[in-house]
Parts: C-alpha cells; sequence; structure tokens
C-alpha cells in the first residue's frame, strides 16, 4: 500500500483485507452465494478499482 501511495498503508491494508473476507464471504459462502453465480472478473474488476481508488485517495 505504501508503493500506491496510501495516506496510510496500514490502515489501508487492514481496510482492504477486510473488504475482501466480505466481499469472498458474500460471493462463494453467504446466503445469496447459493441464488446467483460467483462473479467473473468482468464484475469484480471494477469494484476492486472502486475500492482501491478510496484506500487509496489523500
Amino acid at each position: 500500500m505504501t508503493s500506491l501511495g496510501a495516506p496510510d498503508p496500514a490502515q489501508a491494508a487492514d481496510l482492504l483485507v477486510a473488504w475482501t473476507d466480505g466481499l469472498l464471504y458474500d460471493r462463494l459462502a453467504g446466503a445469496p452465494a447459493a441464488s446467483r453465480p460467483a462473479p467473473d472478473s468482468g464484475e469484480l474488476t471494477p469494484v476492486v478499482r472502486k475500492m482501491l481508488d478510496a484506500l487509496l485517495a489523500p
């Protein structure tokens, strides 16, 4: 996160891990996972970009 320019790299890393854990649970194991297909990279890429942009914002 430091090399990406995060203002608080430790906090950004913690938030990214927590967000990723939540996303994985929601999409692969949570209740909605049984009723919808797993996301593909085309669906996840813009969401990941938004999360990283938010973490790297000054």
